[in-house]
C-alpha cells in the first residue's frame, strides 16, 4: 500500500515536471524569436537611418528616394529609399517596403511569391513628419512571424536633416 502511495506522488511529481519542461521550452523558443526580430527590426533602421537626407552647403536638400532597401545587399538604385511609403505599409506588403527572411534571419527575398520559405515577413514605412514634411520622418520598422503574423518587434525612429 505504502509503496502504490509513493508510486502515485512520484509519478505526479514527474508529470508537473514535464509540463514545467514543456513550457520552458515555448518561452525560450518564443523569446529567441522575439530577440531575433529585434535585432532584425534594428538592423532594418540603421540601413534606413544611413541612406542620404541631407542640406548640402548650398543648403539644398538631398534625399535618397532610389536606393533599393528590400534587397540584400541593398543596390544604389531602383528602389524606394526614403520616399513616403503608403499609409498601410507597416501591414501589408508593398513593394519596396517589405523583405523577407528566414528562421536564421537570412534575407529571402521581396517578392510575397518567393516568401514560401520565409519564417519573417519585415516591413517599414516612411512617414513626413506633418509639421515638419520638408525637415523630418518618422521611420517605422515591424517585425512579425509568417505562420499567424504575431508581431515580434516594432521600432520607431525620427530622422531630421543634417548639414553636410
Amino acid at each position: 500500500m505504502e509503496a502504490t502511495f509513493a508510486s502515485a506522488i512520484l509519478v505526479s511529481a514527474l508529470a508537473g515536471l514535464a509540463q514545467a519542461v514543456v513550457w520552458a521550452v515555448h518561452a525560450s523558443a518564443g523569446a529567441r524569436a522575439s530577440t531575433g526580430a529585434a535585432l532584425l527590426a534594428a538592423a532594418k533602421m540603421e540601413q534606413l537611418r544611413s541612406l542620404s537626407y541631407n542640406v548640402d552647403a548650398s543648403g539644398a536638400r538631398e534625399t535618397d528616394t532610389s536606393a533599393n532597401t528590400a534587397v540584400d545587399p541593398p543596390k544604389p538604385d531602383g528602389g524606394t529609399g526614403l520616399e513616403p511609403s503608403p499609409a498601410d505599409a507597416l501591414v501589408l506588403n508593398r513593394s519596396g517596403y517589405s523583405d523577407f527572411l528566414d528562421g536564421r534571419g537570412e534575407w529571402v527575398a521581396s517578392a510575397e511569391d518567393a516568401a514560401a520559405r520565409a519564417a519573417y515577413v519585415r516591413r517599414w514605412r516612411v512617414t513626413p513628419v506633418p509639421d515638419d514634411p520638408d525637415g523630418s520622418l518618422v521611420l517605422e520598422v515591424v517585425v512579425s512571424s509568417m505562420w499567424g503574423r504575431l508581431e515580434y518587434s516594432r521600432l520607431a525612429s525620427v530622422l531630421t536633416r543634417r548639414a553636410r
